[in-house]
């Protein structure tokens, strides 16, 4: 209904305006009032869809995503879920495997691993009534040295029928032809879409026919006859999530308390909800959008939002840990979604958090999960066609509002100069508020993602320059001599 209103305000407006502004000129005199408020209207209004519209030199998409990222980066702090506990990343690196492979658990020492390496970790899982785990490996081909492949199906197998852990396992692109190890893979387990193109920093929830990693989970977690308390009262069932519905990934910055802080230390250093810590990274977050700056060092901050637990700590704690610590674990495993995820020096498994940096690309994975899990049918939407023709809507909006606050300009000023001296400032002032006004209303009630907050204030300083310019005067004489 809201989105209905905003589509046709723009065509009740001139007909409101148009009656409240004879009203006005009558009161005033000048028919030439209203024509310039007209022009006024048409021109700021033509001047900014065509330049939303046309995208110069890319600069509308850069400013579309610095103002996205600069609005998730002020947010984060205030983005906590109860979906957060709920939500296990359990990682791989070079570190866990050498420390794996000193203690025996398995048999390679550096990546790539067998495939019974993988099937010993998630083997463990299973046997801790994970509810579901989510294996961001890419398993393309077999390889000809590495015959452990059924092994690690058979373990898996085992568990699946005798603890009901289902497994999920990367699946690439939603049209990519299936391998027989893909083949294989799906028909004893599941494959899920985890690869696309064409949404940018969206997250698709159901492409090619098939739906995403992170929907799947969502599915498993909160669509089933037993949801997990975290989901949200009004799910997000599978009607509306038609081809190319995306999500928009919001970040938290509140770190999942570390599960066991006695011993692990390098899950997390330094506190995300310090002003000095978030003044830090929105500076350093503005600078790469527009310079692309490589501020890895600068940006990251080793505090994901997500609980994470290591692979060797997990076997670790299973066999070594005390009856206390054992308890933990079971209880940070048992009936939870577990995402099992890389991150390796050389592989290119990253993403760019807007909050953190750069993170395993698990990590986009778990934290759609947990918007999903957490917002259900309020979910942020991407950006997609119908938000485009919003945001020219809206800004066709915020130049009638413009257009109206210079005609109650133009007729003050007539009484007192300092109305038009002021009239530049006014209308930058009046024009932020519009569009913060505009912005907040998208998301919070009609939940798209952020306005183009950036390029609506660059449009909004191109427009006041035309108060009282030269061709502006040019204008209002032309006016008055067609209307004499």
């Amino acid at each position: 209904m809201l989105l209905c209103i905003a589509c046709v305000l723009p065509f009740l407006l001139p007909q409101l305006s148009e009656s409240i502004l004879t009203g006005l000129c009558q009161a005033i005199g000048p028919r030439q009032t209203f024509a310039l408020f007209v022009v006024r209207w048409i021109f700021y209004s033509f001047l900014g869809v065509g330049i939303l519209t046309l995208n110069p030199f890319g600069l509308g998409d850069v400013a579309d995503q610095a103002s996205q990222d600069a609005f998730y980066k002020v947010m984060a702090p205030l983005y906590q879920s109860s979906a957060q506990k709920d939500i296990l990343v359990v990682l791989q690196n070079d570190r866990t495997i050498d420390a794996l492979h000193s203690q025996g658990a398995i048999r390679a020492n550096e990546w790539p691993l067998l495939y019974q390496d993988h099937g010993v970790i998630l083997e463990r899982l299973g046997r801790y009534n994970a509810r579901a785990v989510f294996v961001d490996v890419y398993f393309k081909k077999e390889r000809s040295i590495d015959s452990s492949l059924p092994r690690m199906e058979r373990r898996l197998q085992r568990v699946q029928e005798r603890f009901k852990t289902r497994y999920l396992f990367a699946g690439g692109y939603s049209d990519e032809e299936l391998t027989p190890i893909q083949k294989s893979l799906d028909s004893k387990f599941w494959l899920t879409v985890n690869g696309w193109e064409g949404y940018e920093k969206g997250y698709p929830l159901r492409d090619g026919g098939r739906y995403t990693s992170a929907y799947e989970l969502y599915r498993i977690a909160c669509l089933g006859d037993s949801p997990l308390d975290s989901c949200a009262k009004d799910v997000l069932d599978e009607s509306p999530v038609v081809e190319g519905t995306a999500l928009s990934v919001r970040w938290g910055s509140r770190p999942a308390p570390p599960p066991f802080p006695e011993v692990i230390t390098d899950v997390c250093s330094g506190k995300q909800d310090d002003i000095a810590e978030m003044a830090r990274q929105l500076f350093w977050g503005l600078v790469n959008d527009f310079v692309d700056y490589d501020g890895d060092q600068a940006l990251e901050v080793p505090c994901p939002y997500q609980q994470v637990l290591f692979a060797d700590d997990l076997l670790y704690f299973d066999k070594m840990g005390t009856p206390e610590q054992k308890e933990r674990l079971r209880s940070l495993v048992e009936n939870k979604i577990v995402l099992y995820g890389l991150h390796l020096e050389g592989l290119h498994g990253i993403v760019r958090s807007p909050v953190h940096g750069l993170l395993p690309g698990v990590m986009l994975h778990a934290m759609a999960l947990d918007n999903l899990m957490s917002d259900g049918q309020d979910v942020v939407r991407a950006a997609n066609e119908e938000l485009d023709r919003l945001n020219q809507w809206a800004w066709v909006v915020v130049a009638g509002l413009i257009s109206l606050l210079l005609l109650f300009i133009d007729m003050k000023g007539r009484v007192n100069n300092k109305w038009m001296e002021y009239s530049r400032s006014l209308v930058v002032a009046f024009g932020i508020f519009s569009i913060l006004v505009l912005a907040g209303g998208m998301f919070l009630i009609l939940r798209y993602e952020p306005l183009n907050s950036i390029g609506y204030l660059a449009l909004l300083g191109i427009v006041g320059q035309f108060v009282n310019s030269e061709l502006t005067k040019r204008v209002v004489i032309i006016i008055e001599r067609v209307l004499k």
